[in-house]
């Protein structure tokens, strides 16, 4: 079973554990909101998401075609990606988080899950 620490903003340490873990650990450095089942070690983590990279707000999502575009679909629902980075047109499938504006110029970008 995969495990990572993390760290908390107030302070600590937390295990998480589960088949979310690898992908959390995935996004170090990023501010991460997890939510799941208090176990033993820790956290066993049921979902996630990122809010920020680098003190940079950030949305996470699975890359997807909707015709000829691109969108990154949340649990908040479809968001069109207007001018998607050539890396990213090669990753639909993959769970992603991305810094800038959904239609604008993606500052940088994370792969947290292989498509």
């Amino acid at each position: 079973m995969t495990s990572i620490v993390v760290r908390p903003a107030s302070g600590g340490a937390v295990t998480i554990t589960g088949p979310l873990a690898r992908e959390i650990a995935r996004a170090a450095g990023a501010d991460l909101w997890v939510s799941g089942v208090r176990g033993q070690p820790g956290l066993e983590a049921r979902a996630y998401a990122v809010r920020s990279v680098d003190g940079e707000p950030a949305v996470d999502g699975v890359l997807a075609r909707d015709g000829d575009r691109i969108v990154l679909v949340t649990p908040a629902g479809r968001r069109t990606i207007t001018q998607p980075l050539q890396a990213l047109r090669g990753m639909i499938g993959a769970r992603v988080w991305l810094v800038g504006p959904l239609d604008g110029t993606i500052a940088s970008y994370g792969v947290l899950r292989e498509p």
